[in-house]
């Protein structure tokens, strides 16, 4: 009996204290407002927060119930601002902006020579939405120009349609003969102007003048009026440089004239070159030269290599520079030796190269070897006729009778004094005297004996010593020879 009463008790005074227990004022959220809103919240008792608009909550609770201990349960719920979209481009210009959360603005504004159409500014709205529309940027206009009296003065538009925008372009055009003063096109401006207008002003050039080796083609002595013409030509052999024609020009002068560039004489008397990719003989084919700006190359030999290169030379104005490796040949030299333009090409090894050769060259050899064959006569006969210079006796100190190869002809003991050594005629005695005939018939002699020492030339097979002579079987006949090949 005493337990229960002792349990009545104490289940009655744990009452009396709950009771007593009260949770004050939620905590406040930023943002956001609460469904409730009482001083004190019994024990038990519940709340609701809600975001204000433009904002919404997190993942946070939103809804708490007042403990027993007079307490709130701790709070975990955020309202955050909405996001716009981000907008879109500006065509010619630019939208300015700090963030795109609830109540931000943006400022839209355009490029130089375009008028902004529409808003210039937009909010982010409570819906996550821009207020008003998008704006555009459209290009500034300009007026038709305002053009002089009597319509000397014309303009054209470069882009079709009848109104000009910014950077758009006109042309203008004045009434034949007048010139325009000024520059001839005008461009749309971004305050809606034209940049200038031109003038129309009668201009006239003085009657031209000619060109040094040239002339003007029908040419009248008068006044010429702005955007006239004239014509020049070059005399014969000469090349004209430059535009042919000449024009008036709105300053009252004449455009550039052309020049009259001369023609070029080949430097050489005699030479085998390479003109127009056909072998040519300057002394036949190329006597008038080359005209300006054309080339001729030279044929080099190259020692090293027994072959011949080319080297091209232009003709400029006048002038042409003979290539260093070139060495013009000689009479003599043309005979005995083969000319570069006969040799292979050095560039035979690597890439041919082809040359149309003439038709003159083929019987060339044959005549060469029927020359020699003549020189070396003509070289006996002399050497004959010099012997009948020597006073008697003296060719007998001179030359030795071991000589391999004598000389045909009368002996040295028939030959008679000549009158040039008599001496009624001192005069004659002392050019026939050795420093004179003797001298001269030794350098005879030395310069046949280098021709005879070549293989193939004027004595084959002939051997000299102290007699100087060519010996018992004579010089060798050069190679049949017929009238044929020589034509």
């Amino acid at each position: 009996m005493y337990l229960l009463a002792l349990a009545t008790c104490v289940a009655a005074l744990s009452h009396c204290a709950l009771a007593g227990k009260v949770c004050s004022r939620p905590p406040e959220v930023l943002f956001a407002t609460i469904n409730v809103d009482k001083s004190v919240y019994d024990v038990g008792e519940e709340i609701e927060y809600t975001c204000r608009p433009g904002f919404v909550p997190n993942n946070g609770q939103r809804k708490y119930t007042c403990l027993p201990t007079g307490k709130w349960p701790l709070n975990t719920l955020l309202c955050l601002p909405k996001r716009c979209p981000t907008p879109g481009s500006l065509q010619h210009g630019k939208i300015d902006f700090i963030d795109h959360h609830y109540q931000s603005s943006l400022s839209f504004s355009c490029e130089p020579g375009y008028n902004l159409v529409g808003t210039r500014t937009s909010q982010c709205m409570a819906d996550g939405k821009w207020s008003g529309t998008l704006p555009q940027c459209q290009p500034v206009t300009c007026a038709p120009p305002s053009l002089p009296e009597f319509g000397v003065l014309s303009y054209r538009r470069l882009k079709p349609g009848n109104v000009s925008y910014f950077l758009d372009t006109i042309a203008f055009e004045c009434v034949p003969p007048l010139a325009i003063i000024g520059n001839e096109t005008a461009t749309c401006m971004e305050n809606g102007k034209w940049s200038s207008i031109p003038e129309c002003k009668v201009v006239t050039c003085p009657t031209p003048t000619g060109i040094e080796n040239g002339f003007i083609e029908f040419a009248v002595r008068r006044t010429y009026h702005y955007n006239e013409s004239v014509s020049f030509a070059c005399q014969d052999s000469y090349v004209l440089d430059g535009p042919k024609h000449s024009r008036c020009e709105k300053s009252g002068n004449w455009s550039t004239k052309p020049t009259c560039k001369g023609p070029c004489k080949i430097p050489v008397k005699k030479a085998v070159v390479l003109y127009n990719g056909e072998k040519k003989r300057v002394q036949n084919d190329l006597k008038e030269g080359i005209q300006h700006g054309e080339t001729i190359s030279f044929f080099c030999k190259n020692k090293e290599k027994s072959c011949a290169y080319t080297v091209a030379v232009p003709c400029v104005d006048g002038n042409l520079t003979l290539p260093a490796c070139f060495k013009e040949r000689g009479f003599f030299s043309s005979l005995v030796k083969k000319d570069p333009s006969d040799m292979k090409p050095c560039e035979e090894e690597h890439e041919p190269q082809q040359y149309n050769k003439p038709a003159f060259n083929a019987p060339f050899d044959a005549l060469r070897s029927f020359f020699h064959y003549w020189l070396q006569q003509q070289l006996l006969k002399f050497n004959h006729l010099s012997l009948q210079g020597f006073p008697h006796g003296q060719h007998q100190s001179n030359r030795s009778p071991q000589a391999s190869c004598h000389r045909p002809g009368p002996g040295p003991a028939a030959l008679s004094p000549s009158p040039a050594a008599s001496p009624s005629n001192p005069r004659k005695r002392k050019r026939a005297g050795p420093a004179a005939g003797g001298g001269r018939r030794e350098r005879g002699w030395d310069r046949f004996e280098q021709l005879a020492a070549r293989p193939g030339r004027l004595c084959a097979g002939c051997s000299f010593s102290a007699g100087r002579g060519p010996g018992p079987a004579g010089p060798a006949r050069p190679p049949a020879f017929s009238r044929s090949q020589a034509r």
